[in-house]
């Protein structure tokens, strides 16, 4: 199976400062960062937590791909750092998505060549999973947060996708991402997802859905 991960509010959470880390430290309200790199002017990196668990058991598990709306230098720069151990199989940027019904950055999971029936893409916009909203797990967005819990059920929810069948089929039933993305058409602008539909409790009631969907397939 394939895993296809968005990086912003995804995996990280990236302060743009435009200016050196010394400068930046020197404010003492600065939130704690992980890293800091020279690129795009300088910026300070926030990991979600659990992120290298996450990586590692996903890497075990499935191929592993980041899909992401940033464009390369700076996205290469984050997970030249994050993924040292090239847990990450393929790289896809910025100039890979597309614009569909007024909504720029949808990322069309056609173009990496697999079958769709074993994909799967976690992102925290949901305007992403437009051209391909079967596919889709969306996930909460990470600022600051370290009490942040949200990778844990994303493990759990992805290997209870292993074993059995078409995907879309499994996650249609439990989350329905094109539901979601057929009120966000409807409605543009004016749609607001509820509250409860982008946070961790959330996504608990997903897996427990669809492990329930996959105990009565069995």
């Amino acid at each position: 199976m394939t895993v296809v991960l968005d990086m912003d509010e995804t995996l990280i959470h990236t302060v743009f400062t435009g200016c050196s880390e010394a400068e930046y430290r020197k404010n003492k309200n600065t939130p704690k960062y992980d890293f800091f790199l020279d690129t795009c002017g300088g910026i300070a990196v926030h990991k979600r937590p659990g992120l290298h668990n996450f990586l590692k058991t996903l890497a075990s598990n499935f191929e592993v791909v980041v899909f992401t709306a940033a464009a390369k230098e700076y996205a290469d720069a984050v997970l030249d750092t994050i993924d040292p151990n090239q847990f990450i199989s393929h790289r896809i940027y910025r100039d890979s998505c597309s614009t569909y019904k007024g909504y720029n950055n949808v990322k069309d999971l056609q173009l990496l060549g697999r079958d769709l029936s074993r994909t799967v893409m976690i992102d925290n916009t949901l305007s992403t999973f437009l051209k391909t909203p079967d596919n889709g797990v969306l996930c909460s967005d990470f600022v600051f947060d370290r009490k942040d819990r949200e990778l844990p059920l994303l493990t759990s929810l992805l290997l209870a996708l292993k074993e059995k069948g078409d995907v879309r089929e499994l996650l249609k039933g439990s989350i329905d991402i094109r539901g979601m993305t057929e009120q966000l058409l409807q409605r543009g602008k004016a749609f607001k997802l509820f509250p409860e539909a982008q946070n961790s409790r959330h996504l608990n009631l997903q897996l427990q859905r669809l492990r329930s969907l996959r105990t009565r397939a069995a």
